[in-house]
């Protein structure tokens, strides 16, 4: 009866703890080997969850991320052989208490901890992350940097991978049912707010909160020549809007209604179709502009985007770059394979695998609008050209004839390759 009462009530620190307890209490009763704490980061950790309470249940909107650290790497290979099993336990464990929240999990050691180089996940850990069990001067491990010590191509590489989150749902729009569509909403709500980080730690202006970052960009935009920066109004407005959602999803929002299923499926892929277009658009502005920063140079936003991002893939140090192949053969036992090496003969010049995938992301994901009009042969033909700078072997660049093929493969890549480390 407490349960029901506390989520009809929209009691949001009973979700909060019966997700912090039943996780803590499964992972110690699963580990072989005992972690030495267990850390809540992301949007839990700083009580900026987005929860729905609707019906007497709640629903997560996007994931509770956790963190397992062990004392030496060896310790983490246990726990990594369960980890994603796990994860779904929990998940069954919560959904029993009517509690839906998608779990995540993080596996690192010590000495992860404290060769941590400045980026702003480690920040945003070290500054904000919570120690549910075990030690809890864990997080002191990570080295002391600030905002001005991480470098700007860390916002850069974030919007990119907001970019590719929405690749995973770009084909919900031609597809039945709300469950895509809601999840690329999200989505396209989340690469809003990851424009607001980039802008702002451009601007030597970055703060840890979505609160802080939506004021802080507020101020910038009061303060700011608009001629330097004609889209900064509306991002403003939007990320002020996409902030006022993630905190409080319970309250009248037009995000609101599209998550509580309160407008009829057509209406819902019409709705979320043009936002998802409008913030493209918004996007672009933004990622030229954040391009220019990083070149320092003028580019007409006109330009193709592949040459924009093979410029930006060849600017990146030549060390990140053979560290990226480095990985990329060792995950792939590459120095095994021909195709490996053919790939790394053609390609290294040109940059390291994550940035050629962000260059094809961003290919793929402005050539997104025109996918949707299926009279259109222009995302097909530019996926062509694209896929041909895509680093990954084993998925053959000539095989892939379609925008949608390009998409999937590059969304397959990143999780595979790309997704869980900083390389």
């Amino acid at each position: 009866m407490m349960q029901t009462e506390s989520l009809l009530n929209c009691d949001l620190s009973f979700v909060r703890e019966t997700i912090e307890k039943t996780a803590v209490d499964m992972i110690l009763a699963r580990s072989r080997v005992r972690p030495i704490a267990i850390v809540m980061s992301g949007s839990f950790a700083r009580r900026e969850e987005t929860v729905l309470v609707q019906n007497g249940s709640a629903t997560v909107i996007g994931d509770a991320e956790l963190y397992a650290v062990f004392k030496t790497p060896s310790d983490t290979k246990p726990f990594l052989n369960i980890a994603h099993l796990l994860a779904e336990e929990i998940q069954q464990q919560l959904a029993t208490r009517e509690i839906h929240c998608p779990v995540s999990f993080g596996v690192p050691s010590c000495r992860i901890l404290r060769c941590m180089p400045p980026h702003i996940m480690g920040f945003e850990l070290r500054t904000t992350g919570k120690v549910l069990w075990g030690d809890y001067d864990i997080l002191a491990l990570i080295p002391p940097f600030g905002p001005k010590d991480i470098p700007k191509w860390d916002a850069w590489r974030s919007v990119a991978n907001r970019m590719i989150e929405q690749l995973v749902y770009a084909d919900a729009l031609r597809s039945e049912g709300a469950g895509g569509v809601s999840k690329l909403l999200y989505s396209c709500l989340k690469i809003q707010l990851e424009l607001a980080t980039m802008v702002l730690h451009f601007l030597g202006a970055y703060q840890p909160t979505y609160q802080q970052r939506a004021e802080a960009l507020k101020q910038l935009e009061k303060h700011s020549d608009h001629r330097e920066f004609p889209w900064l109004s509306e991002l403003t407005t939007r990320v002020e809007a996409c902030t006022y959602f993630k905190l409080d999803p319970n309250k009248s929002s037009p995000y609101g209604e599209i998550f509580r299923g309160a407008c009829p499926e057509v209406d819902q892929h019409r709705i979320v179709e043009e936002e998802c277009l409008r913030v493209m658009e918004l996007v672009r502005s933004v990622w030229v502009w954040g391009a220019e920063r990083l070149l320092k140079c003028k580019l007409d936003e006109s330009v193709d985007p592949l040459n924009i991002a093979l410029r930006l893939a060849r600017a990146q140090d030549w060390r990140w770059r053979l560290r990226g192949w480095l990985r990329l053969g060792l995950l792939e036992a590459g120095w095994r394979n021909s195709d490996f090496w053919f790939s790394v003969a053609r390609l290294v010049n040109y940059g390291s695998p994550r940035f050629l995938t962000y260059g094809v992301a961003a290919t793929l994901y402005f050539n997104w609008g025109g996918w949707l009009d299926i009279r259109s042969s222009m995302p097909d033909e530019a996926a062509q050209r694209a896929m041909r700078y895509f680093p990954f072997g084993r998925m053959r660049a000539n095989e892939v004839t379609t925008w949608l093929e390009a998409s999937r493969a590059v969304v397959s890549g990143w999780d595979r390759f790309l997704k869980t480390s900083w390389v």
